[in-house]
């Protein structure tokens, strides 16, 4: 789990350079501080299963839901996994009102590893499945990131529940807005053909 969040965050060669330095040698200094970045496409832990996301912005964003409690997420969206059926939810949110959300071990430990405090334009998302049947939405390890300046769209999940474990690396695409009255997502991200 630990190497799948470490495989979806930003890295700098001199990042592997001073994690290779300390393995070897947990005393030294970091020397390599200015390094070109590593380029993640070379990088094969990314899942085959189709998938899609959908991203909607949220209408009702700065909302109060109770005194003093505020409607924080940016975009609400959901991922559809083809062959298994399962369908997740995300809500998108700056790092600081995402990272304030853990509330296991597990969250905490993504958290850390993530260090969603450093760069702006990065939203996260914690991960729900979603049984439509009985309409009930359960956490399960994983997370979302959206770089909303690329539109890329990294996506760890850990569902041991429902057998689903993957890391998948998605361009997104704006999308046009629907026809009044139908609800059309305004980014999405698939790697299958959709029609």
């Amino acid at each position: 789990m630990l190497n799948a969040i470490q495989d979806l965050q930003p890295t700098t060669s001199a990042d592997l350079d001073r994690s290779l330095l300390r393995a070897y040698d947990p005393g030294s200094q970091d020397a390599a501080l200015n390094a070109n970045p590593i380029d993640h496409n070379l990088i094969e832990p990314f899942s085959d299963e189709p998938v899609a996301i959908r991203l909607y912005e949220n209408n009702i964003y700065g909302t109060t839901y109770g005194r003093g409690l505020y409607r924080r997420a940016l975009y609400n969206g959901t991922v559809d996994l083809k062959q298994s059926g399962i369908k997740y939810l995300l809500d998108l949110y700056t790092g600081e009102d995402w990272a304030n959300q853990a509330k296991s071990d597990e969250q905490m430990l993504i958290v850390h590893e993530v260090d969603p405090y450093k760069g702006p334009g990065l939203l996260y998302s914690w991960i729900r499945r979603y049984d439509a049947a009985r309409g009930v939405k359960t956490p399960v390890l994983g997370f979302c990131r959206l770089d909303t300046q690329t539109l890329e769209l990294r996506l760890l999940i850990s569902d041991d529940d429902e057998a689903v474990q993957g890391t998948w690396c998605l361009q997104g695409k704006p999308c046009r807005a629907g026809r009044a009255g139908t609800k059309s997502p305004q980014i999405l991200a698939a790697n299958y053909d959709l029609s």
